[in-house]
């Protein structure tokens, strides 16, 4: 009888065994795939500050073509108020970028001015 014991003891250490195996194996796997990650990762955030410093080199230089043209850009939204608007503009209408703070262009501007302004650039497409 006592062999069944030392059998028990066998087979309860071989599958001790085999579970500490399957769990360093799986461990390994683990911490493997994780550095794959960080890998991808790290490729990936280099891209997007590649492209990043891309874009702002277009915006930079659309801004200052935007900024030195003849022609006057002046942009505004739904209410009235610029959004956007490049030194031509501002000379023609005679405002400060300063000002321009949550104000519609009727009020930044003499109106007749701007009226004038505008139908003169309507009248000229």
């Amino acid at each position: 009888m006592e062999w069944i014991g030392w059998a028990f003891a066998a087979v309860a250490a071989v599958l001790l065994t085999v579970f500490i195996f399957l769990y360093l194996h799986q461990k390994q796997q683990a911490q493997h795939q994780h550095k794959k990650d960080q890998k991808a990762q790290a490729k990936l955030q280099t891209e997007m500050s590649r492209m990043q410093k891309e874009l702002y080199h277009e915006r930079d230089i659309i801004g200052l073509i935007q900024e030195h043209m003849v022609e006057g850009i002046l942009i505004l939204d739904d209410s009235d108020k610029i959004q956007l608007a490049n030194r031509t503009a501002t000379a023609l209408l005679s405002i400060e970028k300063e000002n321009w703070d949550n104000k519609s262009i009727f009020i930044l501007t003499d109106t007749f001015k701007t009226i004038l302004i505008f139908h003169i650039c309507l009248t000229t497409q």
